[in-house]
């Protein structure tokens, strides 16, 4: 593919003629964009997908200048240079090589083997890659030897580009992982706005409403004095919506769970599990160390629905908790003796509260799994695994990192 832009005197040789690159990567659309720039800038751009067409390329139009990316599947680009120096035609085209920011020292260190001196890291500002091509093709008439047999091992090339390009691939895959993890998080934020904003209306709003209902009848009675069994009543109405936005704010942020382990904040909702609904609850804290604030607030949050769950759906007499650690994580398992459930089918989410998929989607979001068995009459089991972030993030190796253990392998 072939196309002229709007000549300038940069872009032009002595003959007035337009100076012709060749552009070579496998994708698509980067060699549209540097096409499209240069184009613009008043070059002859040809673009090629593979090393072999390139080659071909070059031996019958000698472009002025080539930009190949350097990893690229089949032909790498230090194998494409390689060639391209060993023919006596094409040996002096000066090359610039195209390169992602991760890898570029990991390209440099290896590029003066094939006579390499000119990058353009990939989504650059236009000015530097303009000013990159222009530098390069000022050096035009500098033809670098063909690298030495001893000094240029083609399968060390070869095994450096695929480790490249496999981490190239594992960094895309990690950025494509973090884009559905930020929507993921996302959602549950908004999730929560709402479950706190349901919380709200439909039990401390309306306690506050209803208390003012009331003063505003007290208000209107003209020549009756206040009873005191209608102060009481009052009093009483005031501290019941007080309670409820405490408890309310507890919900939000338990002040247990920022000093305290996860089961003294869980211990709140089994005792006034067991004391409201007569069920006999029990508590076990088998871990040894406490994982980070984040975790802890997961646990909580996952444990105190499974609660609320059992004793809104399961009919259950007796309710357990389980804290445990479990590998590199936590492990937290709520079990019931209740009515049990189709798991596929789910059950019906209160309003405030959260169903199974929530539940599902928030711990999936840190890397952790959710499990539910259950049957019909036969009570229902909770598994709950989350990682421990102090010991499961790893840091991907850099393109140093990755050409100093190629060096090592080879000692």
């Amino acid at each position: 593919m072939t196309g002229n832009g709007t000549a300038n005197g940069q872009a032009r040789r002595a003959g007035g003629h337009a100076n012709s690159i060749l552009i070579l990567d496998d994708r698509a659309a980067d060699r549209e964009l540097l096409a499209t720039l240069l184009g613009h800038a008043g070059y002859s751009v040809t673009e090629a997908a593979s090393g072999d067409e390139a080659l071909a390329i070059a031996r019958t139009e000698h472009p002025d200048l080539v930009i190949t990316d350097v990893l690229m599947p089949g032909m790498n680009g230090y194998e494409f240079v390689r060639r391209l120096r060993d023919d006596p035609a094409t040996k002096g085209i000066p090359v610039v090589f195209c390169t992602v920011h991760h890898v570029e020292d990991a390209v440099r260190q290896l590029a003066a083997a094939v006579g390499v001196s000119h990058f353009i890291p990939k989504a650059s500002d236009p000015a530097i890659v303009v000013g990159t091509v222009g530098e390069a093709l000022g050096s035009a008439r500098i033809s670098p030897a063909p690298p030495d047999g001893a000094e240029f091992d083609t399968e060390d090339l070869r095994l450096l580009n695929a480790r490249l390009v496999e981490q190239v691939g594992q960094l895309d895959a990690a950025n494509a992982e973090r884009r559905k993890l930020l929507g993921q998080l996302v959602h549950a934020h908004e999730q929560e706005r709402k479950r706190i904003a349901e919380g709200l209306h439909d039990d401390s709003v309306q306690s506050v409403v209803a208390l003012r209902m009331r003063l505003e009848t007290l208000a209107g009675r003209t020549g009756e004095p206040v009873q005191p069994r209608e102060l009481e009543g009052l009093r009483d109405a005031a501290g019941e919506a007080v309670d409820r936005l405490r408890s309310l704010l507890f919900e939000v942020q338990p002040v247990d769970l920022e000093q305290n382990r996860v089961s003294v904040a869980l211990a709140v909702f089994l005792e006034q599990a067991g004391i409201e609904d007569d069920l006999e609850c029990e508590l076990a804290d088998r871990t040894t160390r406490r994982p980070c604030l984040a975790i802890r607030a997961l646990l909580y949050r996952v444990g105190r629905e499974a609660i609320a769950n059992v004793r809104k759906h399961a009919n259950a007499t007796r309710l357990a908790v389980e804290l445990e650690e479990d590998g590199d994580g936590f492990c937290m398992v709520v079990r019931d003796d209740g009515d049990g459930f189709d798991v596929a089918k789910g059950v019906r989410v209160r309003p405030g509260h959260l169903g199974l998929a929530e539940l599902r989607e928030r711990i999936e979001i840190v890397g952790g799994r959710l499990k539910v068995e259950s049957e019909l009459g036969a009570g229902t089991v909770l598994h709950v695994w989350v990682p421990d972030f102090d010991t499961t993030i790893a840091i991907p190796p850099t393109g140093r990192e990755v050409v100093a253990s190629l060096m090592a392998d080879r000692d």
